[in-house]
């Protein structure tokens, strides 16, 4: 079992170098399983908290489900090209609340049509120097983001009070989405994912 909180998680700041050499070690599902999971544990759920094997008491909601065609249309009005993997987590299971605690912590897939009013929320200052940069994932209560560098489809999280230059300069900050996907829907400790 992996320590997440110990490879991940450290002062509210993601280390994302160890996680990717952590990442090395263990066994990864395809990004269908893990779909899979993440709709049983919604379907499951249904927005009212359920007991993880962990003991953690969290609950799962579907917000929005897309198809190709939606994605293919999002794609061609907003000039990108978003990750396969990605887009089959929208398709299979869709843009989705997890692993939120009674408090309202945890992790949402934000809906596609959301994502570009967060970047220029949030990244307006940045866009000019990283315009390949799409936020996908909202921590709902720390204000960090998950996104994809559009370029390679690497997927990072920004902790919300870092310099975003900085980690689109660093490639070491960056993973692969199925595997950090994997590493989420594996660990009973995902809390410390984010």
């Amino acid at each position: 079992m992996l320590y997440l909180e110990e490879i991940i998680y450290d002062r509210g700041q993601v280390i994302l170098s160890q996680y990717h050499w952590r990442l090395q070690t263990i066994s990864l599902m395809t990004i269908e399983k893990i779909c899979q999971i993440l709709l049983e544990l919604i379907q499951t759920s249904d927005g009212e908290l359920i007991t993880l094997s962990s003991g953690e008491e969290v609950s799962f909601k579907q917000l929005k489900k897309y198809s190709l065609n939606e994605i293919e249309i999002y794609q061609s009005e907003n000039e990108v090209i978003l990750p396969a993997n990605y887009k089959k987590l929208l398709t299979i299971v869709g843009s989705c609340q997890c692993y939120l605690d009674d408090g309202g912590n945890g992790l949402t897939f934000i809906c596609l049509e959301d994502s570009k009013p967060l970047l220029e929320k949030y990244y307006s200052d940045y866009l000019e120097n990283c315009p390949q940069f799409f936020i996908a994932l909202d921590n709902n209560l720390l204000g960090d983001v998950g996104g994809f560098n559009l370029k390679d489809g690497k997927f990072t999280i920004i902790p919300h009070d870092e310099d975003p230059e900085e980690w689109f300069a660093t490639d070491s900050n960056w993973v692969d989405f199925k595997q950090w996907l994997d590493v989420l829907v594996s660990s009973s400790e995902n809390q410390y994912i984010i």
